[in-house]
């Protein structure tokens, strides 16, 4: 699977394919793991579940189209062409693991950026 996802604006920001998830520029920046999204430092940041990527506290932090059962979507600004994303390190060993909280129908504080970067803009 290779999907663009975007942002609570509709902004393209990253992509997900073979279960890696990379920034536009190819840079990888986490995995997925059955639905969880673990960074490569081995936390767990999240889930991606029925399109939308989730935080910590069950917002949603960004979407794939078709994304189902969340927030309203937003009209998508433009899809990017996506790059080849260069190759991810090896899967860590998951260091710590979050049951999932009840999953809202709203948008998170934090960005999908930093969702990802993990740090406050």
């Amino acid at each position: 699977m290779k999907a663009t996802i975007f942002d609570r604006s509709g902004s393209p920001q990253f992509f997900i394919e073979d279960e890696t998830f990379y920034d536009l520029s190819g840079q990888p920046v986490a995995f997925l793991d059955d639905e969880n999204i673990v960074k490569f430092s081995g936390y767990h940041a999240g889930w991606l579940r029925d399109g939308y990527v989730r935080d910590s506290t069950g917002g949603a932090v960004g979407f794939i189209e078709g994304a189902k059962g969340g927030p309203p979507l937003p009209k998508i600004i433009n899809s990017p062409i996506l790059t080849v994303g260069r190759p991810a390190p090896i899967a860590p060993m998951l260091k710590t693991w979050t049951k999932p909280p009840v999953f809202g129908n709203k948008w998170a504080s934090r960005t999908l950026n930093q969702f990802f970067r993990g740090r406050l803009l």
